[in-house]
């Protein structure tokens, strides 16, 4: 598709998280709404799961997400997890950081977005096991290691998704408890739209990242760089990708789609 018309976007998430009992697509990662004005573009509310193409606001407006992560395997004890959330793709330094946040923007070959410097509002509350008694209580999401952009998941120095990554765990000696099919919202993050506009989709061939989750399968530098005794990776069950647009249906769709529900609905009540 012609790149003057269709912006690159790469928010890639990679998150992995480490897991004692953990294997193969036993976690999933999904995006929320966090931010009524992105929610309400996209015929939504605050918390519900953005679809695959989001609506985000004109040039210069920002928009607001919450990471999710929803278990799919057996409960499971998590003592850690790693953060990664790609703004752009572009050439990182191998195994690096870089210096500043605006290095890394300038590093981005679409420059479609930018990613705000510190991941918010991290989640609160979960159900765990604390301290070396494992005792059943509630933990919480706390940094550590300090929020670093760098490239994702590579030891070469390529082209490859950009963005800001950070390690988390739930307290010293504390594990995560993840049920089966339960699912926990991790943090916030906000980006703002640099030069997506009209019709234009992010992501919508090939050579652009979009917006994704990325499924990582080991403990490269800038994942699931840390590991605790003999835990080993909670895998992801695959890449999620979205898509980022500024248009959002006319009104009269809106309005058509209301009509032929409420047309349905006195079909069905004769």
């Amino acid at each position: 598709m012609n790149r003057d018309r269709v912006f690159g976007l790469s928010l890639a998430l990679s998150l992995v998280m480490l897991s004692q009992t953990a294997h193969a697509g036993d976690v999933r990662y999904y995006l929320t709404f966090a931010d009524q004005a992105t929610a309400s573009r996209n015929n939504a509310n605050v918390g519900d799961a953005a679809y695959s193409t989001i609506a985000i606001g004109a040039i210069g407006a920002k928009s607001r997400f919450s990471l999710n992560v929803k278990s799919t395997a057996a409960t499971t004890q998590y003592t850690a997890t790693s953060v990664f959330v790609g703004f752009d793709q572009g050439n990182a330094p191998a195994g690096l950081n870089f210096a500043t946040r605006t290095d890394a923007i300038n590093a981005g070959l679409s420059k479609a977005i930018s990613l705000g410097e510190v991941f918010e509002n991290l989640g609160t509350g979960y159900s765990g096991l604390v301290g070396q008694s494992h005792t059943e209580g509630q933990v919480n999401l706390e940094p550590i290691a300090s929020a670093a952009f760098s490239g994702v998941d590579s030891n070469t120095d390529v082209v490859r998704s950009i963005g800001l990554w950070q390690g988390f765990g739930f307290g010293v000696g504390n594990n995560l408890m993840l049920a089966n099919s339960s699912s926990i919202r991790l943090l916030d993050f906000e980006i703002e739209n640099k030069s997506v506009a009209g019709d234009e989709v992010f992501g919508d061939i090939a050579s652009e990242n979009g917006l994704t989750i990325n499924a990582v399968y080991d403990a490269k530098a800038r994942t699931s760089r840390f590991a605790y005794g003999n835990t080993r990776s909670g895998q992801p069950d695959g890449t999620v990708k979205y898509r980022l647009t500024s248009a959002v249906p006319e009104p009269a769709t809106f309005v058509a789609v209301a009509t032929g529900m409420l047309t349905l609905l006195k079909r069905r009540r004769k």
